[in-house]
Formats: structure tokens, sequence, C-alpha cells
């Protein structure tokens, strides 16, 4: 076990899958990420799904309550904290109250640390769902879970059980807006002959995201709102043809704010919006399918198509 040198506010020593047996009853400082399922006791301050799920682009963790105790749980080891110290347990659940949806990109790694005072260290593997966080502190004093994902830290006070205010509302907030009907066939003619457009959204559902693989982080107060899955066919001169994002689709928010799509993306459409987005109308505007060189520019382009937007959940 690792002493902690004089002068520091509290020093952590890692059990990853280590029972509490190991740690001597007079070790004053230790963290616990254990992957057991812990029943909190009575005693637990029980936290609301909705409090208790810690959330980003590439974890998800759910806490079901927290406790402050100078003893552990009787399937730890029942161990007494030092004196002057208590424990601060967070009991982890599987079942958070919101998953994170499926992100476009590479999966990335996810850095977790405790924060104790001025004292931070990394665990040694990452923090997995259903796991139960538990660290020794001196009397009073806070213990904060860091995860550091895509580039920015988001915390979660493990005392408290409060997430930290630079964590974004997006992740905790309804994620799945549906749409209508989004097929689009029409036909439009260019100087070479007809050519008909098909536009479509298979799954026919987007994601709000505070964080995307293409955009990376949103701004403050801002969410992305991400549609995959879509298909287009170009049947005639200019096949096969392709998507020009901000010429094709377009947003229409309640007061009549209009938001073009993002540039630059591939197999989705991005907006930026406001992140208590609850619904809008798209637009879908065949004209904005680029055709190939030998079809020449639209004379006549299929008929847009509006398309109704809503949060469903």
């Amino acid at each position: 076990m690792r002493m902690c040198a004089a002068g520091l506010a509290a020093a952590l020593v890692l059990f990853a899958g280590a029972c509490a047996a190991e740690v001597p009853a007079a070790a004053a400082d230790y963290l616990e990420l254990s992957a057991r399922p812990l029943q909190p006791p009575a005693t637990a301050t029980r936290l609301d799904p909705g409090i208790g799920a810690f959330v980003g682009p590439h974890f998800s963790l759910g806490f079901s309550a927290v406790e402050v105790r100078t003893d552990l749980p009787p399937e730890l080891g029942g161990k007494k904290a030092a004196d002057g110290y208590e424990f601060v347990i967070a009991y982890g659940t599987r079942e958070p109250a919101f998953e994170p949806v499926p992100v476009s990109g590479k999966p990335m790694p996810v850095t977790p640390a405790v924060r104790v005072g001025e004292q931070r260290r990394l665990l040694a593997r990452p923090a997995n769902s259903g796991d139960s966080v538990l660290v020794s502190v001196r009397k009073g004093q806070s213990a904060v879970l860091e995860l550091l994902d895509a580039g920015r830290s988001l915390s979660y006070n493990l005392r408290t059980g409060i997430r930290g205010p630079e964590n974004p509302a997006g992740f905790y907030r309804a994620r799945v807006v549906g749409m209508g009907d989004a097929r689009t066939t029409g036909t439009g003619t260019v100087a070479a002959g007809s050519v008909e457009v098909g536009i479509d959204f298979g799954k026919r559902s987007c994601y709000l995201q505070p964080w995307t693989g293409a955009a990376g982080w949103a701004a403050d107060h801002r969410i992305f709102l991400e549609c995959a899955d879509l298909r287009v066919t170009v049947d005639g001169p200019g096949g096969p043809g392709r998507v020009i994002e901000p010429d094709t689709f377009a947003l229409e928010l309640p007061g009549g704010t209009k938001v073009c799509a993002k540039p630059g993306t591939e197999q989705f459409v991005l907006f930026e919006l406001p992140d208590d987005f609850a619904g809008a109308e798209l637009t879908v505007d065949p004209a904005g399918v680029l055709l190939s060189d030998g079809a020449g520019p639209w004379i006549t382009p299929p008929v847009a198509k509006k398309v109704a937007l809503f949060v469903s959940g």
C-alpha cells in the first residue's frame, strides 16, 4: 500500500477488484471501484434515476444511492474507517435512466479519476455501468468522480450525488427525435431529360447529442441534432448524384427561425440548435442534390417536402 505524503489532504490507493478485507483496519485513505452489485441499505440517500445518471458520449453510469458512513458494507469486509476519516459510497446500478445513444466515429477511451481536495488519482481501469465507488476521506470532505471524455472533463460529486455544472444538460433530457414520413420521391428535369430523386430516412428518427464525431462538442447551451441512415437515389441522367446538405435540408423552429444543415457530413444530416429544442419542421429539398457533370444543372427540380420533427423520448 502507498503511504500518503506529508501535508497531503488525502492519498488514494486503488483496489480494482480486491476485497476490502485486504485493507488494514487502520488505513486512513483508499479508493475502490467495485464491480460487484451493492444493495444500498436503508440508511443511504436514494437518488432519483435522473439525478443518479452520469452520462457522456462514450460512457454511461448510474448511481441508485449515496451514503457517508464509518464502516464498509458487510459484503466488502465491514472494516472501520481510520480516526478522523469516513467512507463516501456511491452505489452503482446497471439501469441508468439515460443510456448514451450511438455516436458516429471510432470508440474513444474514457479516463476516470477521483479527486479529493487537491489530490487527483487516475483509476486503474475504466468505470463500467453498475460499478460502485467507495473512497475514504477526512470527515466532511467531498470526493468527486471525474471522467475525461473526448477532451472534456465531466464530474459527479460522490458525497452529494450531484453532477458538476460543466456537464452538458443535453445528456439528461429526452434525446430521441421522431419524424413523420420523410420519404420523398419526385421528378425533375435537366437538359438531358427527366430525373427522379428519392430521399428516405430509413429509421425515421434522429438523436440530440451534445457531442458528435463529426463536429465535436456543441457550444454552451447548444446541442446537435443528428439524423442518420439517410438514403438518396437518383434515376435518370446525372445518377447517382450526391447531396449538398445545407441546400437540401433545413429546419424551421417555432417562431420562424430557420437553421440549415451543417456542411461536410456524410451518411447523416447534422444541425446545431438551442439545447431546449422541442420540435421543428424539416424541409427536404431535392434541388440540393448535385447531379453529375453530364446532366447539367436542374431546370425544374422535384418539389420539396416538409416533415414534422418531435421529441419522442
